[in-house]
C-alpha cells in the first residue's frame, strides 16, 4: 500500500517539476528580451539601469512612475504594452533574484 502511494507521490512531483521548469524558462525567455537595453541577466553596462537584484517592490514601483508619467521612458511604455500583468511580475521576481551587478572600480 505504502508503494503505490509513493509512486503516485512522486509521479506527482516530477510533474510539478516539470512545469516549474517550464515556467522558468518562460520566465528566462521574457527576461532575456530586456536584455538588449538592461544587460545580460539585468547586469547593463551602461546608462539604462542595472535591474539585477534590486527588490521586486522597486521594480515595480519605477515601472509605475513610467506609465503614470512621473518618471522619464523612452521605449518602456511600448515594450510593456506587449505583456500581460503576470509576465511582468514574473520577469520583475527574475531580476531581483539574480545576484546584483559586480561593483565598478573608480
Amino acid at each position: 500500500m505504502i508503494r503505490p502511494i509513493l509512486a503516485a507521490s512522486l509521479a506527482g512531483a516530477i510533474a510539478l517539476s516539470g512545469v516549474a521548469a517550464a515556467q522558468d524558462g518562460a520566465t528566462l525567455a521574457l527576461a532575456a528580451t530586456c536584455a538588449t537595453c538592461h544587460g545580460p541577466n539585468g547586469h547593463s553596462q551602461g546608462a539604462i539601469p542595472s535591474l539585477a537584484g534590486r527588490p521586486q517592490a522597486r521594480l515595480q514601483a519605477a515601472l509605475n512612475d513610467m506609465i503614470e508619467g512621473r518618471r522619464p521612458a523612452t521605449i518602456m511604455l511600448k515594450v510593456l504594452a506587449g505583456y500581460r500583468p503576470d509576465e511582468v511580475d514574473a520577469a520583475l521576481a527574475w531580476f531581483s533574484r539574480q545576484p546584483p551587478p559586480p561593483a565598478t572600480a573608480p
